[in-house]
């Protein structure tokens, strides 16, 4: 990152600023790293910390997570930990990427760089302990409703506070359609060659582990979280496109990829690679009825064609394993 094209002409744009956040990050993966060394070491039993009049408990509780924030995805053999951190992997190279492009534009990157720090404190431990270190424990108690909140750690503090600022400087009124220019387009790969297919490929890793540790309920929960946050990503970054169908957006492909998997007759990697070649098939062919969803005006039509390209996908395989493989 280079400090020489900051202009100290705006308060955020000046390098007292800039340090002052990179060291808030360095700060936080720090202490994160040196609290889960201690807890790791020393936390044997339960630690009461807080009790107040028995509503709200907080107990220091070691856990090792194979999942993501909140136990999702837990990761239980080597092929699932792998695309686990290959996932999270390809989701931070892309947010600093995104962050070299705030600083550049001499924009604030306190957000990105929580986010960063506490991605990178638990890839490290990914790494080193095959689980993410977890230790604290809130627990809510009211007459007889019982809460408990999935034990966390000081990364995924940082994490949760970073996307709530990113959130709230998304959607505050002056609001600004980088970020949302950048998902559209996957980072850079909407540039490559191809960008559709690296716009689904982007899409294996993820689709894979919630397929292999979702049950069906909360699979379909998270398609139509995709597919709602794909169509406001798209309508949000539209003015940056010179035509609303756009080659270089691809979150397009990356939620039409989730369609493929929302009724399932068996699911393995085999299943995943040839769905992955049905869904090409349908999304470059455009044959009825992807070609009428596609004629669907703006942001609607721009995702409608690859959301039924992956249901066609889906019924094809389900027709596919019912009548031909089974």
């Amino acid at each position: 990152m280079r400090l020489n094209n900051l202009s100290p002409a705006r308060p955020e744009r000046s390098r007292g600023m800039l340090w002052a956040q990179l060291l808030l990050a360095l700060l936080l993966l720090s202490s994160d790293q040196a609290t889960k060394f201690w807890a790791v070491k020393y936390l044997v039993n339960i630690m009461p910390v807080f009790n107040f009049l028995n509503l709200i408990k907080l107990d220091l509780e070691l856990a090792f997570n194979q999942g993501v924030s909140w136990g999702l995805f837990s990761a239980h053999n080597l092929m699932a930990r792998l695309s686990l951190i290959a996932a999270i992997s390809v989701i931070l190279i892309y947010l600093i990427f995104y962050t070299k492009q705030r600083l550049r534009a001499g924009k604030t990157i306190l957000a990105e760089s929580l986010i960063i720090a506490g991605a990178i404190s638990n890839l490290i431990d990914r790494l080193y302990y095959g689980a993410v270190i977890d230790f604290i424990h809130v627990s809510f108690k009211f007459n007889n409703l019982n809460w408990d909140f999935p034990i966390f750690n000081l990364a995924d503090v940082g994490i949760f506070i970073g996307v709530c600022c990113m959130l709230f400087r998304e959607y505050y009124p002056e609001k600004n359609n980088l970020f949302c220019k950048n998902l559209a387009t996957l980072g850079d790969l909407g540039n490559w060659q191809a960008p559709g297919t690296w716009g689904t490929l982007a899409a294996v890793p993820v689709v894979f582990l919630a397929r292999q540790y979702c049950n069906n309920l909360i699979y379909l929960g998270l398609v139509i979280t995709v597919i709602i946050s794909a169509y406001l990503i798209i309508y949000k970054s539209s003015n940056y496109f010179p035509v609303s169908d756009d080659q270089t957006i691809i979150i397009d492909e990356f939620a039409g990829f989730w369609c493929c998997f929302i009724i399932t007759c068996k699911f393995s990697l085999l299943v995943l690679v040839l769905n992955f070649l049905i869904f090409r098939f349908f999304d470059i062919s455009k044959i009825w009825p992807v070609n009428l969803a596609e004629k669907l005006p703006g942001a609607l039509g721009v995702l409608a064609d690859d959301l039924v390209a992956g249901l066609l996908t889906n019924l094809s395989w389900v027709i596919c394993v019912k009548y031909i493989f089974c």
